[in-house]
Parts: structure tokens; sequence; C-alpha cells
């Protein structure tokens, strides 16, 4: 079964931090990108449509930390969040 996951990722961290979460996701940009797609491609459709989404915001969480600066980045969230299948 194919998907269309469409949102908006947000990450949360120290106001002090901002400016290093921001250099590190301009550095790694491509593993970023990489991340969030395999963890996505990865996902069953009963982790898609949990309303809070907890195991793939954990997966998500557990490889974007290292590239970000594994303390910076307390939380993540999601805004329009919505898949379909196509």
């Amino acid at each position: 079964l194919w998907v269309q996951v469409n949102f908006i990722l947000f990450a949360e961290g120290s106001s002090q931090d901002e400016n290093a979460i921001l250099a590190a996701c301009e550095r790694h940009r491509g593993m970023l990108d990489d991340a969030i797609i395999t963890v996505f491609r990865r996902a069953s459709i009963d982790e898609l449509s949990d309303n809070r989404w907890a195991a793939i915001k954990s997966k998500l969480i557990d490889r974007i930390r290292p590239l970000l600066g594994g303390y910076r980045v307390r939380q993540i969230f999601f805004n329009d969040f919505g898949w379909e299948p196509i």
C-alpha cells in the first residue's frame, strides 16, 4: 500500500541552542531528509493512524538527535499531519 504523508515537523529545544540546531539542520539537511523518509517508509498503517504518532515520533527523534546534537532537541512535534492512500 502506497500512502502520501504531509506534515510540518518542529523540534523543541532550549532558546540557547537555537542557533546550533539551525546550523546543524543546514549542515545535515540531506541526512535529516533521508532519516525522515526512512522512518515513514517503514511505518505501518497502525503507526500512521495513531493520533499521537508516538511510535513514529520515537523513531524519528532517535534518528534526529544524533544529527542535531543529542542533548539539544527535547521533543518533536507535527503540525498539519495527514496521510492518504495513493
